[in-house]
């Protein structure tokens, strides 16, 4: 298992000429502060960067508002969606990203490699919007759609690095390295280089990621097709 430290210092060894190290992320000296304060932005770029497996999530968002008519609000007394939208909700605090909205006739395997849905993202015709709404005096984040019930795909805020796979903690190495190249050293050319090599890996990955996501949509539809006759009902 690789640690948070494990993970900063093996960017910190990417620095040409550096043998600096930190021992704890939470120390004062000037190192621990700036991998401390490129860490988290880093791990998020990386996370929406690709649609991971183990970051997918599918669920249920709470609704805070409707337009007027609808028949959750048919004389338009109760809390209203955004403009222009028949439904709002709120998004979840463990959501870092949504990535689309289920039509009614996917279908949700459970088991195998992932229990996700597996029809690719450009086949979804289902439109929404994020915002933020007014909700009971503070603005907070939200959906709308003019879907009700709407099944969410999004990608889940995991912080805990321990949970995350290698192949993540690779291309987190040289991208955490090129921003702290220009924070410690202000070496430019260092900078470039570093995150060169992290767009290298985040391209192989998404291939990866793409080869995965197909191969085994093709391997669930050909069973759903063979047992049922119609993987999409």
């Amino acid at each position: 298992m690789v640690s948070v430290v494990d993970i900063c210092n093996q960017a910190l060894s990417y620095l040409a000429d550096s043998n600096q190290s930190i021992t704890s992320i939470d120390s004062e000296d000037a190192t621990a502060k700036a991998c401390k304060l490129f860490l988290e932005t880093s791990r998020q770029e990386i996370a929406t960067a690709i649609d991971w497996f183990f970051l997918r999530k599918v669920g249920s968002f709470n609704m805070i508002g409707s337009a007027s008519g609808t028949d959750t609000n048919p004389l338009g007394e109760n809390p209203l969606s955004e403009e222009g939208w028949n439904y709002t909700y709120k998004i979840p605090k463990d959501c870092l990203k949504v990535i689309a909205i289920l039509p009614e006739d996917t279908l949700i395997p459970t088991g195998g490699l992932n229990t996700d849905y597996f029809r690719p993202v450009q086949d979804y015709v289902v439109h929404f919007i994020e915002g933020f709404t007014d909700f009971n005096g503070s603005y907070i984040r939200s959906l709308s759609t003019n879907k009700k019930d709407a099944k969410i795909k999004y990608q889940v805020d995991i912080k805990d690095l321990n949970l995350y796979p290698i192949e993540f903690i690779s291309i987190l190495i040289p991208l955490l390295a090129s921003k702290l190249a220009m924070s410690i050293k202000g070496d430019k050319q260092l900078a470039a280089l570093n995150l060169q090599k992290y767009q290298e890996l985040l391209t192989n990955a998404k291939m990866d990621m793409r080869n995965v996501d197909n191969s085994y949509t093709r391997s669930f539809i050909n069973s759903k097709t063979l047992n049922q006759g119609n993987f999409y009902g």
